[in-house]
This record gives structure tokens, C-alpha cells and sequence, in this order.
């Protein structure tokens, strides 16, 4: 990784986007995740590890239940065990209010201010990333949103970021992505964008692909080369 002390990122003048992933950048989701799978394994008397959970953290829908078939020690499909899935975890659903990172409103009313187009690209469902957004009331700051659905191979596959940037008309070299999981990071570095990642100990991410590491979303715009706005945070 660059030297964090060092390392100055691309001014926001010269940049035409930044690129957002939601679950564990604007929303502190992945406890509320790990919980869901560590809940599905104890029903069918699965062992669930640190290694599984360290897997399966930041993976796409499509991943995670070939990450879980490959441990579940049977010869058992993809299809059945998305079903037992939501036989074990259908009623249970966070209010994403109560886990959403602070500042995220903050910051990207700050961006927008600045002239910056807004992106978010995601793993999750697009039923999913409607709901968050809605929820958290977000969504009118992104022009393009883009699910991990929408592919054959969502993150760590780079087309999720290439096609984001295509759709905001502009080059990776003029974006920034903001991540956090192994799987994400190595998917915006695959597609040329320079990354930030929101720093996260608890999952056993590799975060050292980053350009950057941040603890707050509200580190974001100075680090850019945005000065503090009295009036936001």
C-alpha cells in the first residue's frame, strides 16, 4: 500500500466522480451479515468459523453461497442452499437508520457541492440498495447506481467499476472509489481507480491494495482537497 503518511490523493478538481460501495462504506452492515450466516450454519448444526466469516465478509450474493457450499460439507447446490437460506433468515431484516455510518449525508452533500458526479456500486441486490438508499434518504445524490446483479462476476471482477465509469462518461483515472472489503478493493484497483477504503480490523479484510485508509466518511472531502464547510460537520 502507499505510504498513508505521504500519499496525497488526485485534487477534486480534477476528478469527475467518486464511486461508492454501500455496505460497510455508508452503512456499518456486515455484523448484522455475519450474524444472518452465522445463524443459518447453527441450524443445520454447520461449524462456522472465523475463516468462513472472513470469507464470506464483503463477498457478492453470488459469491458467498459458493463460499458457502464449499464449506458445508456435502454435496448440496447453490439454489438449495439460498433457499434454506431464507427459510433460516426471511423475517429478519436491520434498521439501516440505526447502522448507517456517521457523516454519510455530510459528505456527500459536501462532494456534490463541489461539482462532483456521485456513483454507487454494490454487491447487493438492487432491492436491497433501493431500500438503504430510501431509507436513509440518499438516493437523489446519485446520478447512476449500479448493482452487482446486473453481472455474470460481481466484485472482485473489475466490470462492476467499468461499467460504472462508463455510465458516468468519464475514465477511471478521473475517479475515486470508496471501499472497504478485500473483494471491493481488489475490483476498483482491477478497474484502474485509485481507492480509499474505510478502515475495518474485525473481518481479517485486506485492505493494503488502498491508496488511502480512512476511519470517518468525514475525512473524505479534505482529503480531496475540499477545506472544512461550517455548516455540514
Amino acid at each position: 500500500m502507499a505510504n498513508n503518511e505521504m500519499l496525497e490523493l488526485v485534487n477534486y478538481k480534477k476528478l469527475d466522480a467518486v464511486i461508492f460501495d454501500m455496505d460497510g462504506v455508508l452503512i456499518d452492515s456486515e455484523p448484522f451479515y455475519a450474524g444472518r450466516f452465522e445463524r443459518f450454519f447453527r441450524a443445520f448444526d454447520k461449524p462456522y468459523t472465523q475463516e468462513i466469516k472472513s470469507q464470506l465478509a464483503g463477498a457478492s450474493n453470488q459469491l458467498e453461497f459458493e463460499i458457502v457450499r464449499r464449506y458445508w460439507g456435502e454435496d448440496i447446490s447453490v439454489d438449495e442452499l439460498k433457499s434454506m437460506f431464507k427459510q433460516v433468515n426471511s423475517l429478519i431484516r436491520p434498521d439501516y437508520r440505526e447502522i448507517a455510518n456517521l457523516g454519510a449525508s455530510e459528505v456527500l452533500t459536501r462532494l456534490s457541492e463541489a461539482g462532483l458526479k456521485l456513483a454507487l456500486a454494490s454487491s447487493s441486490a438492487m432491492e436491497t440498495i433501493r431500500l438503504v438508499l430510501e431509507s436513509l434518504e440518499l438516493t437523489d445524490y446519485f446520478s447512476v447506481i449500479i448493482s452487482g446483479n446486473m453481472f455474470r462476476q460481481s466484485k472482485p471482477h473489475p466490470e462492476i467499476y467499468e461499467h460504472t465509469v462508463e455510465m458516468l462518461d468519464t475514465t477511471a483515472d478521473r475517479c475515486v472509489a470508496v471501499e472497504d472489503s478485500t473483494y471491493g478493493i481488489q475490483s476498483a484497483v482491477a478497474a484502474g481507480l485509485r481507492v480509499i477504503a474505510v478502515r475495518d480490523e474485525r473481518f481479517g479484510y485486506d485492505q493494503t491494495p488502498a491508496d488511502r485508509l480512512i476511519d470517518d466518511l468525514r475525512e473524505l472531502p479534505p482529503l480531496l482537497g475540499l477545506k472544512h464547510n461550517q455548516g455540514h460537520w
